[in-house]
C-alpha cells in the first residue's frame, strides 16, 4: 500500500513578479507544509512585502503559480484566501499607535483568532 504525499499548504512554482517595469522576483519556487514555518529573508526592496501581498492575492504575478491547499490562489476568493492566509503588515497605517502584535492580541480577545493560533 502506498501513502499518498502530503500536500502542501502553500506551493509556489516559478513566480515571476515585476512591478513597475523591475523584476523583484525571477523563478522563485517553495512549498510549505502544515505545521512548519517558512522564513522570507532579503535585503530593503528585494520584494518580501510584494510576494506577501501576491500570496494573498493584492499583487498580481507575471507568471508562475501560487497555490494554497492545492488551489490556485488566482482562482480563489478573497474569503477563501482570507480563511487559510492572513498579512498583517509591520505598521498599521490606519491605526499608527498599535503594535502587530496588539493588533493580534485584540484579534484574539473580540474571537477572530483563536487564542492557541497565537
Amino acid at each position: 500500500m502506498t501513502t499518498s504525499p502530503q500536500q502542501a499548504f502553500l506551493a509556489l512554482e516559478n513566480v515571476k513578479l515585476d512591478i513597475a517595469g523591475r523584476t523583484l522576483l525571477d523563478q522563485a519556487s517553495c512549498k510549505a507544509y502544515q505545521g512548519e514555518v517558512l522564513l522570507l529573508l532579503g535585503k530593503n526592496g528585494a520584494g518580501k512585502t510584494s510576494l506577501l501581498r501576491a500570496i494573498i492575492g493584492y499583487t498580481p504575478i507575471t507568471s508562475g503559480s501560487i497555490a494554497i491547499h492545492g488551489r490556485l490562489q488566482s482562482t480563489l476568493s478573497h474569503t477563501d484566501v482570507t480563511e487559510s492566509v492572513c498579512y498583517v503588515p509591520q505598521r498599521l497605517s490606519s491605526i499608527p499607535e498599535i503594535s502587530v502584535l496588539e493588533f493580534l492580541q485584540a484579534c484574539v480577545s473580540d474571537k477572530t483568532i483563536p487564542h492557541n493560533d497565537l
